[in-house]
């Protein structure tokens, strides 16, 4: 059986009898799309079906000769499915999601056992207890030991895992919180330990006396809408004077994410960038300046240049890094050579050897060559100082929420990186769409940040997100791929739910005065505000980037 679907305008429609048969959906329901021309990129379709109050997805590439594509036997059960269409074309679209409504009659004998079982809950009119989720492999803190006289209070930092990440497909708020803060985050923090009862100058042991510690760690949920589980995840929290010798370079690669757009703040009146590598640079240089302006430095690699003013010790700093995110960009634009910067003349795929022999402008010191003494083929007098750019210790890739990407994919392009570079740090990590499923908690922030309410080409970009996790996390979230310099970072789990959406303040007019606080408001604002997760974000992320280049470092390179 083949069901027909046109798109038009973005908006995914049905073309013939919207009911079909169950009996004739076992592994044989294809479905073949209308498209225009002018989608030319990969396709794939997302398809939702409920089972126990649990939601089955799948993500189906379109074929993109005939534009078909079959039906999962998984999702394809009796009651109905949901189906929409991602498209990475020049502009990523996503379009609405469309029900398809299987008939209940002419059900055949196998399919009313699955039937029967998936639904057995709802036909009771019981509560759901066992909706899955995921969780984090690794959370990175750093023990600031830079300035001993003051005892650890100096910029001591922690990480927070919010609850929100952990689920997909909720349609609304249920009673579920983390069993220890009774709240929907966890933090982690370095250990710094008094272990003598001298009140003026005390002694203090700084993570707990080694450079790197990893503490798993057993991380409860409960709630009345469902039975208490739990997941280990691994604490790992790098002393930081044991990082301060070596310089990391680093290399960051993605799209409009990494670019920073949309990376400010309401705090600022949004006149400063806050993208992630930029944090990550402000926290060596508040070190380098701890340490009297000596070590402890980073330096970032690429063509396109971000810079912010950083406030410290009643100075001002500019803070610059170099990056290599291009908006708008795929994953799969990236390996299969779409990205001049990046594509060998040979494969034709994607190389950092291709882009070191394009705008190589410095020596593996860090040093700025002069103009034809090993520079690139493509650097001039002009872009000489503007472009940072030798062979990095470090690689994070940050791709993902333009179209998705499959695991062969990631394969393939940490494939080539090893290859071309086999000593290098490989960090791969997917950004959340901002958003909350828990907006009793988020009273100040309009109903557009909350995931179920984002209706727009964001509503299924968590539910992609958190697939992609699931996937890469499972691959590189473990220790044999860390044995072979290759991690998954959280940076989807420690960004802030919905107030690291885009925003703008709309306080109500006497917000300003104490005793109304609670009448300040955030709404939802800028383009594809979501997904261009604000500041507050990327500060986070940051900190994840620099504790991971920090334990790297300890780990390997000290």
């Amino acid at each position: 059986m083949t069901l027909e679907f046109r798109l038009k305008d973005n908006i995914l429609q049905r073309s013939e009898a919207p009911r079909i048969s169950v009996v004739s959906s076992k592994g044989s329901i294809r479905i073949h799309f209308s498209i225009p021309e002018e989608y030319t990129g990969t396709i794939t379709a997302h398809f939702a079906s409920r089972c126990n109050n649990e939601w089955v997805k799948e993500l189906i590439n379109v074929d993109n000769v005939t534009h078909m594509c079959e039906v999962p036997s998984n999702i394809a059960r009796n009651g109905g499915f949901y189906i929409s269409l991602i498209i990475a074309c020049d502009n990523y679209i996503t379009t609405n999601s469309l029900w398809v409504d299987l008939s209940e009659t002419e059900i055949n004998i196998a399919d009313k056992l699955k039937y029967d079982e998936c639904n057995k809950a709802d036909r009771q009119n019981e509560v759901d207890h066992s909706f899955s989720f995921i969780s984090p492999y690794k959370i990175y803190t750093v023990c600031n030991d830079i300035i001993s006289s003051k005892k650890g209070h100096n910029r001591n930092y922690g990480a927070a895992i919010y609850l929100d990440h952990l689920f997909s497909g909720l349609s609304e708020e249920k009673d579920i919180k983390f069993t220890l803060t009774k709240s929907d985050h966890v933090v982690f923090h370095s250990p710094i330990e008094v272990i003598d009862a001298n009140e003026e100058n005390p002694s203090v042991r700084y993570n707990n006396g080694v450079n790197i510690l990893e503490v798993t760690k057993n991380i409860k949920i409960s709630g009345s809408d469902r039975k208490e589980s739990s997941f280990d995840v691994i604490h790992a929290s790098v002393l930081n004077s044991a990082t301060k010798t070596v310089t990391p370079r680093v290399l960051c690669i993605g799209d409009s994410i990494t670019y920073a757009e949309l990376a400010q703040v309401n705090d600022d009146n949004h006149t400063q960038n806050w993208g992630y590598h930029l944090m990550c640079k402000e926290f060596f240089i508040k070190d380098r300046i701890d340490n009297g302006n000596e070590d402890y430095d980073c330096l970032f690699l690429g063509q396109y240049k971000k810079q912010r003013i950083m406030n410290y010790n009643s100075r001002e700093y500019i803070v610059t890094t170099h990056h290599e995110g291009i908006r708008g960009i795929s994953l799969s634009s990236y390996l299969n050579g779409d990205v001049s910067a990046f594509r060998s003349e040979i494969t034709g795929k994607f190389s950092i050897l291709e882009w070191l022999a394009k705008y190589r402008t410095m020596d593996e010191q860090g040093n700025r060559l002069t103009l034809g003494n090993g520079t690139g083929t493509l650097v001039t007098s002009d872009n000489l100082a503007e472009i940072d750019v030798c062979t990095p210790t470090h690689v994070l890739i940050m791709l993902g929420a333009n179209g998705g990407g499959t695991l062969e994919q990631y394969r393939e392009l940490v494939g080539i990186i090893q290859m071309e570079l086999p000593n290098l740090m490989i960090g791969i990590t997917i950004p959340d769409a901002a958003g909350t499923y828990f907006p009793s908690l988020h009273p100040n922030c309009s109903d557009q940040m909350v995931i179920w309410n984002d209706t727009g080409s964001q509503g299924s970009r968590h539910t992609q997100q958190y697939e992609l996790v699931k996937m890469l996390q499972a691959e590189y979230g473990n220790e044999n791929s860390e044995n072979n310099n290759v991690y998954f970072l959280p940076f989807y789990f420690v960004q802030p739910t919905a107030e690291s959406c885009s925003m703008r303040r709309v306080d109500l007019p006497d917000a300003s005065i104490q005793l109304t606080a609670h009448h300040t408001f955030n709404d939802s604002y800028g383009w594809h505000a979501s997904t261009h997760v604000n500041g507050i974000g990327h500060i986070n992320w940051g900190y994840q980037l620099y504790a991971w280049l920090k334990y790297t470092i300890a780990k390997y390179m000290s």
